[in-house]
């Protein structure tokens, strides 16, 4: 699965599903720790009334959940978060928790660093993770996103929700828009996961463009070049990168990029 171009990709590119033994949990994935992804990701699946008790294995990742169908609560000992359709769920490293599934559960996962990875690298030691103090167990949807900012064209909107500042080494932004934006972006400094929620969205790049719909993502590896396409119809969605965005573009001198956006209530 090591590839280093955009693409998109969907529940149908899983070469291969794995069973959680002696669980009703399947997981699918669809960018592993090959090549220098900085991210990983795969598609899962929770029956009904599944409940895993991970308290004794705490992941050594940060990882987003994005909810496509269902109800999935995440408890741990000081912590609970729960998120349904077109919400998320954000595990700092080091979580270790309860996860139950409400009803028929599909998500998909992003990990930094991707998974087989991180287990590869940390293996029995990651019992022993301290988790950074500033790292929070958070569910959030667009509708708790009160703080946005925008450009000059009130095109684009984005909703911080996790940065370097939550003790984590990736970003979580949600995207909102309601009219045609067509912005080119430079070598992108991160590698970033775009979820689709709703509507469609769109990359051009100088091989091509990639389209994707409701559940569907795009990955964009870092040093990617061309355009965003956000369609006049509207729609949302989840972005995650490494480093978190606002981050990586200061430190990579793109600075005024992000002083050209203004911050709006909603």
């Amino acid at each position: 699965m090591a590839s280093t171009r955009v693409r998109v990709l969907t529940i149908d590119d899983a070469p291969s599903w794995l069973q959680l033994d002696g669980h009703n949990v399947s997981a699918g994935p669809v960018v592993d720790g090959d090549g220098d992804h900085q991210l990983g990701v795969m598609y899962a699946r929770f029956g009904a009334g599944t409940v895993i008790d991970e308290r004794e294995s705490p992941i050594p990742y940060d990882e987003v959940y994005v909810v496509l169908e269902g109800t999935l609560d995440v408890r741990t000992a000081q912590e609970q978060a729960s998120a349904q359709a077109g919400e998320v769920i954000f595990l700092p490293r080091g979580t270790a928790a309860v996860y139950e599934a409400k009803d028929d559960v599909e998500l998909i996962s992003v990990t930094h660093p991707p998974q087989d990875r991180a287990w590869q690298e940390h293996g029995a030691s990651a019992r022993s993770i301290t988790p950074d103090p500033r790292g929070r167990l958070l569910g959030r949807g667009v509708a708790d996103v009160r703080t946005w900012t925008v450009g000059d064209d009130d095109a684009v909107y984005f909703g911080e929700v996790v940065d370097e500042t939550h003790g984590s080494a990736l970003g979580l932004t949600f995207e909102r828009w309601d009219a045609h934006e067509d912005a080119e972006f430079p070598p992108l400094p991160y590698d970033e996961v775009l979820v689709v929620i709703e509507g469609s969205f769109t990359v051009r790049t100088e091989t091509g463009s990639v389209t994707a719909g409701p559940g569907e993502l795009i990955y964009l590896p870092a040093k990617s070049t061309g355009a965003y396409v956000f369609p006049a119809q509207g729609g949302t969605m989840v972005a995650i990168t490494v480093p978190p965005y606002r981050k990586a573009l200061r430190d990579a001198g793109y600075g005024e990029l992000l002083d050209e956006m203004r911050v709006v209530q909603r």
